[in-house]
């Protein structure tokens, strides 16, 4: 085949690529509260536990700061920690390897837990017994106690005490906010120190009108410094400036149990009490949307381990860990996009024909049409693109398409991005999207 058959081969491939997903039908987020697409899969097994050690009950999870590495704090393989000598917090690589563990003898009933900007781990302790519970614990990353809020063992609703305190985040500023109570006889507050610990604020009481609450279960913020309270029982998080003045309520998440938000201002919220009785119409899952807007663009539906899906976090890649407490577990969901862009790589390494090599970015341009308005961002491995696929692809696009083709690929839902040198390796991203980015 001549070089100037294939390329016209490509251009046409290219051509009908676009015509195939500007065909094809979407599902839009705004159907209903269950049918946001589901653009992830689990990956069974990912984090290995040293031999005879099994989950807990699994609910506090946050990523580190180098994006990749993923702390857990779990009940010590079973219901509590009381009577047991296993460390409940546990630090794990980015292949699932376990790097540290800390914390034995130490808690009664682990909850939430928060990794600051200086790598420090923040946990809560949710009951109390024999002097322990009812505090906030501030480590080191290598498991130094660096400071206690509570008195152990102690419940109250003072300036200094807590009764099942449930979750816990750090301002970029320092300053500490406790989500204080889980429902029943227990408080129902949000708690506000000073980094150094000094009661600062509380807000928050029984009930369900604005800054009032059921259980303040979990708590995120976003770029904007906007504080998410997940109100569980309530059926929905509560937005509020960090002095406590009640923003906004979101109901569209379901039930949340665990909020997570990443640097993109994307919200991940856990929902694991969804029901005909609880909240009609929802089902158990993650749901995915921005914290800017409150659209929810994606849903990770939960079948199997119903009852149980609390805790939340995603790396810097965009793979989604998943706590589960009833049937406790770990599970890590990997984004189809990406598992299908590191098969793409793979392909590049072995096969050298240019229409084979359109194919494969082709496939990408179909698998994105099957997605509506998913505004996160992945990374994958380091690929080559060769200069051929970028010159056949370029008539192929509108002249308003043609952002810097040499580095840009658009196709109906979204674009995909090429950082690096011309004929060198370098990082391939794409966005999910029905606008054009850069």
């Amino acid at each position: 085949m001549s070089h100037i058959r294939v390329r016209g081969t490509l251009a046409a491939a290219a051509l009908a690529t676009l015509a195939l997903s500007a065909s094809t039908p979407v599902t839009r987020a705004d159907d209903g509260p269950n049918s946001a697409p589901n653009p992830y899969s689990v990956e069974e097994g990912w984090a290995k536990l040293p031999e005879g050690r099994k989950w807990g009950m699994t609910i506090g999870l946050n990523v580190a700061r180098d994006g990749k590495s993923l702390w857990v704090f779990d009940r010590c393989g079973a219901r509590t920690c009381a009577g047991s000598d296993l460390a409940p917090i546990q630090k794990f690589d980015a292949s699932g390897k376990l790097l540290k563990s800390f914390g034995a003898g130490m808690f009664i009933f682990p909850h939430g837990l928060f990794v600051d900007r200086q790598d420090n781990v923040w946990v809560t302790d949710g009951q109390g017994k024999d002097g322990k519970g009812h505090v906030v614990v501030k480590f080191s990353p290598d498991g130094k106690v660096l400071m206690t809020l509570g008195k152990p063992g102690v419940a109250g609703d003072g300036p200094d005490t807590f009764n099942a305190p449930s979750d816990v985040l750090v301002a970029p500023n320092g300053d500490i906010f406790v989500g204080d109570g889980h429902g029943g006889d227990t408080n129902a507050r949000v708690v506000k120190f000073s980094k150094d610990g000094k009661f600062i604020k509380a807000w928050g009481q029984k009930g369900t009108g604005p800054g009032e609450f059921s259980y303040p279960h979990g708590l995120a913020m976003d770029s904007a410094g906007r504080l998410f309270v997940a109100d569980r029982a309530n059926n929905r998080i509560q937005i509020f400036n960090q002095d406590g003045k009640f923003l906004a309520e979101w109901k569209q998440f379901g039930r949340p149990s665990g909020v997570y938000i990443d640097k993109h201002d994307m919200l991940y919220v856990a929902d694991s009490q969804s029901a005909e009785k609880t909240n009609p119409g929802f089902q158990q899952g993650i749901r995915i949307g921005s914290a800017k807007d409150g659209k929810v663009v994606a849903f990770i539906p939960e079948t199997k381990e119903v009852g149980a899906l609390e805790g939340v976090a995603v790396d810097a890649e965009g793979n989604v860990y998943a706590g589960y407490t009833g049937t406790m577990n770990l599970r890590r969901f990997v984004k189809e996009a990406l598992r299908v862009s590191r098969s793409a790589v793979l392909i590049n390494d072995l096969v050298r024909h240019p229409l084979h090599l359109a194919l494969v970015y082709a496939g990408f341009a179909l698998m994105r049409s099957h997605v509506s308005r998913f505004d996160g961002v992945a990374s994958v491995r380091r690929a080559y693109v060769p200069q051929e696929i970028r010159e056949i692809l370029a008539p192929a696009l509108r002249p308003d398409q043609r952002m810097e083709i040499s580095r840009h690929y658009l196709f109906r839902m979204g674009v995909i991005v090429w950082k690096g040198t011309e004929a060198g390796a370098g990082q391939l991203t794409w966005r999910l999207s029905s606008d054009v980015v850069g």
